[in-house]
């Protein structure tokens, strides 16, 4: 039993983990005010190399979150699997 909970459990945060994410990505791309890359006409390379990084950080962020959703299913199809067997 406490099994299918810790898998409900990742499921529920790996989802919505990796919803959050997607919206900080999208956000911050259609975004011009977040970090901007142009203050008074001038080019501002760290401001563009931390929007990389965040870049990078979320989708790691993303793509982990979305194998502990998977891992959780994957667990709980499983377990689904073995009561209608018997």
């Amino acid at each position: 039993m406490k099994n299918n909970i810790k898998a409900m459990v990742y499921v529920i945060i790996g989802i919505t983990v990796a919803i959050l994410s997607v919206f900080g990505i999208v956000s911050m791309y259609f975004s011009g005010t977040f970090l901007p890359v142009y203050v008074g006409n001038v080019y501002v390379i760290s401001n563009q190399i931390i929007r990389y990084v965040l870049y990078a950080m979320l989708t790691g962020i993303t793509i982990l979150s979305a194998k502990l959703a998977d891992y959780g299913t994957k667990f709980l199809i499983k377990k689904f699997h073995k009561i209608r067997r018997r």
